[in-house]
């Protein structure tokens, strides 16, 4: 169940949403009382972890934070690990501390679809797309798309597309007697406009962020009210068009390209950015920069309020998965965050300072990689690479969601042998009863299976014997598959 109330008060006078533009943002001596040179920062994206506020790999100390939840005061115990952020606040002599955190729920309305075959369900007449970096609130049961149903009532936060369509970083059952619906506002008239497919009417409602020439066609909002006579009749919208402070010394956002004009004229996440000749690639080249890519930017704002990238960095597809009990830790403090590398039965797996942390077990807050004992359950996702598997999602699973027997996979076989095929450096071996299906549940034998196992992408569901893992069903995925078999 969603742990924040989402009732709108009409008279929210405190709300300063997603930044205003403005100069400032160059080092001041002193501005905090110490002498120590000061420095503004902003971050864009996903919440990581907590203890204090981690987002993009920063550790935000936010005990003196102002917190606000659609416009309104709110705790740091209101916010969730998944959740879409926007910070704002200092760094001196190395501390990084948070003087504003504001949140904005993506979407919040009844299911009208799922297609699990796609990973995707439809709210309000938005796609929602499934990852393994999807976080489900341990309200829901299964915690994937099998633990919800059409009808439910939900609250997503997540990170929006050119097209409107949003890629899920956390879902959770809503309560909340009102809806929510963000997209880019269109055939704008005196008291209506449309998102998408949905006639929101915004008479009588209050609007925020949106003064001057903010609210026209094509800008950003969420629409907050209730549906009466097949229309959004909202109660409150609220512009997320994002201007960072001008000459702001360091900023960091992550998101789709929702702009693409060319490598020094786009938008992530709906803010303006550039590339030089210094511009650090990872993961990608120039030519991977274009609309609907994921990339997480760093960098500092110009005089123009547009985000210069002194790092650009592509998104790591997370198709990796492994589910079993936690086998090993090895400890490693960077910037002030926990991470290393943990085992999974036997399986090494390296954190890093931007891996989401979840306790469905026993549902710690400040819940990271030194809270993980040996024995425990856990289910872990993220991408290989040339080191070996690096984490992207960790949670620490009840006892009873992961029987001591039972283990899931998901990712690349990297070598085959009689009767195993290797994940992650572990063999995983199969037998006579193994159930492999591809695509539209095709079965495959397992003569069939080996012709084409190499470099495939599966999930598979099996048991640990003896020490040794044995698959009882393979899937194939279906998108990487050749038309013969």
């Amino acid at each position: 169940m969603t742990r924040l109330s989402l009732p709108f008060l009409a008279a929210i006078t405190m709300v300063l949403l997603s930044g205003c533009g403005g100069s400032g943002g160059a080092q001041t001596a002193g501005i905090d009382g110490s002498g120590a040179p000061v420095a503004s920062t902003n971050s864009n994206g996903a919440i990581n972890g907590f203890g204090s506020v981690i987002v993009n790999g920063v550790k935000y100390e936010s005990d003196k934070a102002q917190i606000l939840i659609n416009g309104q005061l709110a705790t740091e115990d209101d916010l969730r690990v998944g959740y879409q952020v926007s910070v704002s606040g200092t760094i001196t002599d190395g501390k990084t501390t948070a003087e504003k955190i504001e949140f904005v729920p993506t979407l919040v309305g009844e299911i009208t679809a799922i297609e699990p075959n796609n990973k995707l369900l439809v709210v309000l007449g938005k796609t929602v797309h499934i990852t393994n970096d999807t976080l489900f609130d341990a309200a829901i049961k299964r915690a994937s798309l099998a633990g919800l149903t059409v009808g439910q009532r939900i609250l997503v936060s997540g990170a929006v597309a050119a097209d409107g369509s949003i890629s899920a970083t956390r879902i959770e059952l809503s309560s909340s007697e009102t809806l929510q619906l963000t997209g880019v506002v269109a055939n704008l008239t005196g008291n209506s406009f449309n998102l998408g497919d949905t006639n929101v009417v915004y008479s009588g409602a209050q609007l925020i962020n949106l003064d001057g020439n903010r609210f026209t066609n094509g800008a950003r909002v969420t629409a907050i009210g209730v549906m009466g006579n097949n229309q959004l009749q909202a109660t409150l919208v609220i512009g997320l068009n994002k201007t960072l402070p001008r000459n702001l010394d360091k900023a960091d956002i992550e998101g789709f390209v929702t702009r693409y004009a060319s490598a020094t004229d786009f938008d992530v996440a709906g803010i303006s950015a550039t590339t030089t000749n210094q511009t650090r690639l990872e993961n990608g080249s120039f030519n991977d920069l274009r609309l609907g890519a994921t990339v997480e930017i760093e960098g500092s704002v110009n005089a123009n309020g547009v985000l210069v990238a002194s790092k650009l960095e592509f998104e790591q597809v997370s198709n990796n998965k492994i589910s079993g009990t936690v086998t090993g830790i090895n400890l490693v403090t960077t910037t002030g965050i926990i991470s290393g590398t943990l085992e999974v039965d036997g399986v090494v797996i390296t954190t890093t300072t931007q891996t989401r942390y979840e306790d469905k077990k026993l549902d710690l807050k400040r819940f990271n990689l030194s809270s993980l004992l040996q024995g425990d359950q856990v289910e872990v996702t993220g991408y290989s690479t040339a080191t070996g598997f690096v984490a992207t999602k960790i949670e620490r699973e009840e006892a009873d969601d992961n029987d001591d027997d039972t283990r899931e996979f998901e990712g690349v076989i990297s070598a085959v042998g009689p009767d195993y095929f290797v994940l992650f450096g572990r063999k995983i071996f199969t037998t006579p009863e193994t159930i492999i299906t591809r695509g539209d549940d095709n079965l495959l034998s397992l003569t069939a299976f080996y012709l084409i196992a190499l470099n495939q992408q599966i999930e598979v569901r099996g048991y640990q014997l003896n020490g040794e893992f044995y698959a009882a069903e393979i899937e194939l995925d279906d998108e990487d598959q050749d038309d013969d078999d």
